[in-house]
């Protein structure tokens, strides 16, 4: 009766698995059809694997380590060089295929693992990360958050590799860290002493490349308390208003989600508190983070850098799922839960131009003066970036592919 369990549960997170990866490509079909590659997956990925060979991995970007990413790149080179955005593309599906396997399947606290596995495929922003060989790290760093809601005594060793993968992943790791030490010290359990040293050692590593790299937002902060009043209205409609709606009331939403949240956390049991709260604090600190890496006017979830808003949203989503555990809120959070998923048809897909990433390698095989590689930024032909390689550049990593 076990196996038949286990088996069914299975079936169901293969079936979660391929459902993320077709909300992925109806999110961003472009990508289907011409994949192209993305920002740093050209200008720096390239240069590094050049200089470095496989060793690139461990290489930082942007003052931190996104080995998930660095990974898809390193296999698909060796797969083809003509057709790298197709195989980066493949393989970053097939991530984010296994990204919501593992959330439904992970013994947590997360109400509705169904729903919230899907949820980072659902959520109401420009789909910017979505299908991105570059971007995987935003969908493997949730592994830490997995992690941090594990439930007591079941499957700890996976507990801990999924800390140490997830914190090697992304910098959200880092600024996690404080909740992993809340909670063994709150548990006291070996699980959690074990999965707090393993987060720690990894952001450890982290923080050793932010500071050797120089990456600060020193400038950001000083600016957030210029004006704090408006800042913080600005704050939370664009991190919790948007989320329910993307248009001008979207300010009123979410002051009034902020009323209703803290009522129903008032009002919860104290297991199901933690959970809320954890989730809340999340979306905060990610939110937190966002904004000390970019000016928070110059960010919004259906105008640039959406991808700052991908993990306040997940997680603000994963909250409103711990609200549902009192049965007489269901209806109210189903409601507030189609008024998400309304305000994600503002912004569905999001479409790109055709770089013609093959003719360029051609071109750069059969130059002696090498050429200057596409790579997509906004999505727009105007403001792409380039990177130049050589025709020896070229054609080493020609000789590297299979294809």
């Amino acid at each position: 009766m076990q196996d038949q369990t286990s088996s069914a549960s299975w079936k169901k997170a293969i079936f979660i698995g391929l459902a993320a990866i077709l909300i992925s490509i109806v999110r961003r079909p472009d990508q289907l059809t011409h994949p192209e590659v993305w920002v740093e997956e050209g200008s720096q990925f390239f240069p590094q694997f050049l200089e470095h060979g496989w060793l690139f991995i461990f290489e930082p970007i942007n003052g931190y380590l996104i080995i998930p990413s660095k990974l898809i790149a390193l296999i698909s080179y060796h797969i083809s060089f003509v057709h790298y955005p197709t195989v980066s593309y493949i393989l970053a599906l097939i991530v984010s295929g296994l990204v919501a396997a593992t959330i439904y399947r992970s013994p947590t606290f997360i109400r509705y693992p169904a729903i919230a596995a899907l949820a980072p495929f659902l959520i109401p922003f420009d789909p910017e990360p979505i299908g991105i060989g570059e971007y995987a790290f935003w969908f493997v760093g949730l592994f830490s958050v997995l992690a941090l809601v594990w439930q007591p005594g079941k499957s700890p060793k996976v507990r801990i590799a999924l800390a140490g993968i997830g914190g090697l992943s992304a910098p959200l790791g880092i600024s996690l860290l404080p909740l992993f030490a809340l909670r063994a010290l709150i548990c006291r359990s070996r699980s959690d002493v074990l999965t707090l040293g393993t987060a720690t050692a990894v952001t450890a590593i982290q923080l050793w490349f932010v500071v050797t790299t120089g990456s600060s937002s020193a400038n950001y902060v000083s600016a957030l308390f210029a004006n704090p009043y408006e800042n913080l209205l600005v704050f939370i409609t664009k991190f919790i208003g948007q989320f329910f709606w993307a248009r001008d009331p979207s300010t009123l939403l979410a002051i009034a989600a902020v009323f209703v949240g803290c009522a129903y956390l008032w009002r919860d049991v104290r297991e199901q508190r933690f959970v809320a709260l954890t989730f809340l604090a999340c979306a905060a600190i990610s939110a937190g983070l966002s904004i000390l890496r970019v000016p928070l006017d110059a960010i919004g979830p259906m105008a640039n850098g959406p991808r700052y808003f991908f993990y306040p949203y997940i997680f603000l989503s994963w909250a409103m799922l711990s609200f549902c555990a009192v049965e007489e809120r269901r209806k109210a959070i189903m409601i507030a839960g189609m008024l998400v998923l309304l305000n994600t048809l503002n912004f569905l897909s999001r479409p790109h131009d055709d770089l013609d990433w093959a003719g360029a390698v051609h071109q750069c095989l059969t130059s002696d003066a090498g050429a200057d590689l596409p790579v997509q930024f906004k999505g727009d032909r105007p403001s792409a970036w380039k990177v130049t390689l050589t025709q020896a550049e070229c054609e080493r990593m020609e000789r590297l592919s299979i294809f």
